[in-house]
């Protein structure tokens, strides 16, 4: 955007993800602010998982930057390159670490704690295992290699490093991602929190 977003234009805004543009997720940005490194970016004005908000937004981080400067495609105007957005590996590789330690941990335990009392052969929407499995594998990517990958891409990174004990949920996970499955098992779940807590310790 030309210039931070004003209250009035944020309401706007606010009114357009409301009714038009309600799967259209990120931060509003200026040119000077993505020449930054995002931990000295500050509030913005943005719209992630529905909510439209001016503030800390967890978009602006070096995984996003990493996406621009490697994978972006531009629609209109100049490049990533043009307007200063760098790539940093190092940092990604500390973001993802604290990610992993922080959210990823901390998934695991509440939806460990949210299974309790159910039976192994309950059955759970399978993009809850795929949101764990995925996401956290692709986080330890982030943090291992410096590298941010797909959610299937991390399906593979995970079969390749992971041991043959995890493999199944891995495969599951991946099944869900590709849209040819619906449930998992309960102890499915179970096991794909184990595989979480492992992985993020």
């Amino acid at each position: 955007v030309a210039c931070d977003p004003d209250s009035a234009q944020r309401s706007l805004l606010a009114e357009v993800h409301r009714v038009v543009a309600t799967r259209v997720d990120g931060p509003y940005l200026t040119a000077a602010a993505m020449g930054k490194d995002p931990s000295d970016v500050g509030p913005v004005a943005f719209h992630v998982d529905g909510r439209f908000e001016h503030g800390p937004c967890h978009e602006v981080s070096p995984v996003t930057w990493m996406i621009l400067a490697e994978h972006a495609i531009t629609v209109r105007g100049d490049a990533p390159s043009a307007l200063g957005v760098r790539a940093d590996r190092d940092a990604v590789q500390a973001f993802g670490a604290a990610n992993l330690a922080g959210y990823w941990a901390g998934w695991a335990r509440a939806i460990a704690a949210v299974l309790e009392g159910a039976a192994d052969d309950d059955t759970m929407e399978a993009q809850m295992l795929e949101w764990g499995v995925l996401g956290a594998a692709r986080v330890h990517c982030a943090a291992t290699t410096g590298a941010v990958v797909s959610k299937l891409d991390a399906g593979s990174y995970a079969l390749r490093t992971f041991g043959t004990e995890w493999h199944h949920v891995i495969e599951l996970a991946t099944s869900s991602r590709r849209g040819d499955l619906d449930e998992v098992r309960v102890g499915d779940l179970r096991r794909a929190c184990a595989f979480v807590r492992s992985i993020s310790g």
